[in-house]
């Protein structure tokens, strides 16, 4: 079935997509429904070895398996409907309010975690958070260079490339983009000389306000699932006026260093698969 959904789409968009190839997308959806195929058969088997006991265990339990398998709360208790049939309405309520508890539980853990990390008083600019001045000021050289990244990888590379996340730490920057293929090395050394001569350039940043469908028809990159205001800022890198597009423009919360010289230099110590058709570079500023 799903093959022949396949090479319908294909037939009606082929002649558009000329990279479009029927046998990678049957490969990559074959891995996936593998994946979640496995994923499945052990959640069940977990489900059909949990014990009968008390809603509160229970609770506990099924966040449990929805946390490793995926499996919610309504999927598992419909498995379970069927072997404890002296399941009834009121204990089901009891068991829910049992997974609340243990989500919201979850969720402490983890706002714990982020306020140890940063010392319970981090600094906050913009999209960054750092525990002092000094890590702030890295993380904002590595954030604008994830911006020349994103750009040069559009140089290199052309429009098939899409911004699929991005991650950064005081070690390093972790940008995720939609591409088909691994880079060839010769790929990565131009993307990165790409980045360093823009460096070398010392472009002065520059920042804009206006609406986001205005900023959107400009030109400026922008990440597809990313959630916008109304007015969005457009950080620009490089001639900002009559000596030709900036090298870099892109819909930012920053903050940004003031020239690109700050950077320094950048280096890609790795590009890897990080999943079906997403593409991962790691990379750190020197």
């Amino acid at each position: 079935m799903i093959g022949k959904i396949v090479s319908a789409v294909i037939n009606k968009y082929g002649e558009f997509y000329s990279e479009v190839n029927n046998s990678d997308i049957l490969d990559v959806i074959k891995v996936e429904k593998d994946k979640y195929q496995r994923a499945t058969e052990v959640g069940i088997d977990v489900l059909n070895n949990i014990t009968y006991g008390s809603s509160e265990e229970l609770g506990r339990k099924l966040f449990n398996v929805y946390q490793e398998f995926g499996f919610n709360l309504e999927l598992a208790l419909e498995i379970l409907r069927e072997k404890w049939v002296e399941m009834g309405e009121e204990w089901e309520a009891d068991v829910k309010k049992s997974f609340e508890r243990s989500f919201e539980k979850h969720q402490e853990i983890s706002r714990a975690g982020a306020e140890k990390k940063f010392g319970g008083h981090g600094l906050f600019s913009g999209d960054l958070t750092a525990a002092n001045e000094e890590e702030l000021k890295i993380k904002t050289r590595l954030h604008t260079v994830t911006h020349l990244l994103n750009a040069a990888l559009h140089h290199v590379l052309g429009d098939e490339v899409s911004q699929k996340g991005s991650d950064i730490t005081i070690e390093r920057t972790r940008f995720d983009f939609v591409f088909g293929r691994k880079l060839t090395d010769e790929e990565i050394k131009k993307v990165e000389n790409s980045v360093n001569d823009a460096i070398a350039q010392d472009y002065p940043i520059t920042i804009q306000e206006m609406p986001l469908d205005e900023a959107k028809k400009s030109g400026a990159l922008f990440f597809y699932q990313g959630n916008y205001p109304d007015v969005v800022k457009v950080y620009s890198i490089g001639h900002s006026t009559g000596s030709g597009p900036p090298f870099s423009q892109e819909l930012c919360g920053g903050p940004h260093v003031n020239r690109t010289g700050e950077i320094r230099h950048f280096r890609i110590i790795k590009e890897e698969s990080s999943s079906a058709g997403i593409r991962r570079i790691r990379a750190i500023v020197e």
